[in-house]
């Protein structure tokens, strides 16, 4: 990131859109005058390391920078898991014992996740931001820490 600081931030859900329309988008990034910054954000699934991840990443979507992509460890739900306390998980349902959430998967998430929210897991996702805090996932999740770490203003800015 080049900025210090910046004055809005715009998360973009980019698994449930078509190749094609994710490239269009960066490259709209990419071709602007208004020098838009912006993060790629990625699982690790089946990649043993960042480089690996990158090189999958921009064969798939040619437009990203290589340098943009950001490899979660090693799902994002672990990000989402780490920001809560126990106390938090419990009052929310959640079925997650363990220190930390390096290895937390997609499918472990969904299976201690609420039954209640298994057709609303969007929804389920942003009531556990409402009880995220930033230092609590940097303590549980060491991608998230590192993120933190390296993209400093975009973490102050949450």
């Amino acid at each position: 990131m080049k900025k210090a600081t910046y004055s809005a931030l715009m998360p973009i859900e980019y698994a449930q859109m078509e190749d094609s329309d994710v490239n269009g988008l960066v490259s709209g990034f990419n071709a602007s005058t208004e020098s838009f910054d912006y993060l790629f954000l990625t699982d690790r699934d089946t990649h043993q390391d960042i480089t690996a991840c990158k090189r999958h990443i921009c064969r798939k979507y040619p437009a990203v920078k290589p340098e943009n992509v950001v490899m979660v460890c090693a799902e994002i739900e672990s990000w989402y898991v780490a920001g809560l306390t126990p106390s938090k998980l419990a009052a929310l349902g959640i079925r997650f014992t363990e220190r930390t959430t390096d290895t937390l998967t997609k499918e472990r998430f969904n299976a201690a996740m609420p039954l209640a929210y298994r057709k609303s897991r969007r929804v389920f996702l942003i009531k556990m931001l409402d009880s995220f805090t930033v230092s609590t996932a940097k303590g549980r999740n060491a991608s998230f820490k590192s993120f933190c770490l390296t993209h400093q203003a975009v973490v102050s800015k949450t």
